[in-house]
C-alpha cells in the first residue's frame, strides 16, 4: 500500500504513452538549476528523480513506481540528511531475489547502503538495510545491480540522540581521534594525520564504539618499514585480545591489513590498537560485518 506521512511530489519529464511515462536520462541536473532540498525522512517517492536509465510506470492501482533491471538506477540530488543516516528502508516488488544498492555522488561512488531484496509474489513489502552514514546535503544514487525489482518509495532513517555520543565503526575511524597517545605521537604524512607507535606498549583507544551491526573483521590501514604486530583488545590495554594485526615491511606505503578472526561480537566497546611487535603507524580503521560491508574504497 501507499506510504502514509509527507511525500515529496514527483518530478517528471513530458512524454506520456499509456499507463508509461519516461523520464529524461541527463548527466547533470536535466533542469540547470537545483531546487529545494529534498528531506527524505517522511517517505519519498521514488519517480521523485533528477535523471533515470528507465522509464516511470503505473500500476494497476495507480502507483507510480520505477522499475529496474541489473544496471538500471535513478538519481535523487540535494538530499538533506540533516538528522544523519542510519537505515534506509525501499518499499518494492520483485519475481527474484535481487540486490540494489545505495550510492552516493555518482552511480559508481561510496557504498551507502546494500539492500537485497526476496520475490514478493506481487505485492508490494518493505526492505530495510543499515547504511555507512551520510550527513548534510548529498546527491544518491539507487542502482539494481542483481536481478530486478519495482520501488514505489523510500525512506531514510536519522540518527537517534544516542548515536552522537558512539563512534560508527562502518565508516573510516581516523586513529589521530582517538586518545591514550602523546600528541607528538601524531604527525601528518601527504595530507593525512596518522598515529606513529616508537615502542612496545603504545596504544590508541577508541571510546565507545557502537556495534550494533556486529563485527566479523576489522580492517586497519597501516605501514612499517620493518615487520610490527598491532593488537586489537576489548575494554582495556590488557584486555581481551580480538585479533592481531601482523604489518610486514610496506616500503613508506600504507596498506589495508585484515584481521578476520573477530569473535561474536556486538554492543558498544573501547577498543584499544596496542602495539606489540616493531614501529607501526596507523592511519584509520573500520569494520565490517554480515550485514554492513567496509567501505569500498577503503
Amino acid at each position: 500500500m501507499k506510504r502514509k506521512g509527507r511525500v515529496v511530489s514527483s518530478i517528471l519529464c513530458a512524454g506520456t504513452t499509456f499507463m508509461l511515462m519516461c523520464t529524461t536520462v541527463a548527466a547533470g541536473d536535466p533542469w540547470g538549476h537545483r531546487g529545494p532540498s529534498i528531506h527524505p525522512y517522511g517517505g519519498v517517492e521514488a519517480e521523485a528523480n533528477f535523471g533515470s536509465s528507465v522509464c516511470e510506470s503505473t500500476e494497476a492501482d495507480g502507483r507510480k513506481v520505477m522499475s529496474l533491471e541489473e544496471g538500471d538506477y535513478f538519481r535523487i540530488i540535494d538530499v538533506d540528511f540533516d538528522k544523519g543516516l542510519s537505515g534506509i528502508d525501499i518499499n518494492y516488488k520483485a519475481d527474484e531475489p535481487s540486490i540494489v544498492e545505495v550510492r552516493s555522488g555518482k552511480i559508481d561512488g561510496r557504498l551507502i547502503a546494500k539492500l537485497r531484496v526476496d520475490a514478493t509474489h506481487g505485492e508490494y513489502k518493505l526492505c530495510s538495510a543499515p547504511t555507512n552514514g551520510l550527513s548534510g546535503i548529498n546527491e544518491i544514487y539507487f542502482v539494481c545491480t542483481h536481478g530486478a525489482c519495482s520501488i514505489d518509495n523510500w525512506t531514510a532513517f536519522g540518527k537517534g540522540p544516542d548515536d552522537a555520543s558512539t563512534v560508527d565503526p562502518y565508516n573510516y575511524v581516523e586513529a589521530e581521534n582517538g586518545t591514550g597517545f602523546e600528541e607528538s605521537a601524531i604527525s601528518e604524512e601527504a595530507g593525512r594525520k596518522v598515529v606513529s607507535f616508537s615502542k612496545e606498549g603504545d596504544y590508541f583507544k577508541s571510546e565507545n564504539v557502537d556495534l550494533k551491526f556486529g563485527a566479523n573483521s576489522f580492517m586497519v590501514l597501516a605501514k612499517s618499514n620493518s615487520p610490527a604486530v598491532i593488537e586489537i583488545r576489548d575494554g582495556g590495554i590488557d584486555g581481551k585480545c580480538l585479533d592481531e594485526i601482523m604489518v610486514s615491511g610496506t616500503n613508506d606505503e600504507y596498506k589495508c591489513y585484515i584481521a578476520d578472526e573477530i569473535p561474536n561480537l556486538s554492543g558498544v566497546h573501547d577498543l584499544y590498537f596496542v602495539n606489540v611487535m616493531g614501529q607501526a603507524s596507523v592511519d584509520k580503521w573500520c569494520v565490517s560485518s554480515m550485514v554492513i560491508s567496509a567501505p569500498e574504497d577503503y
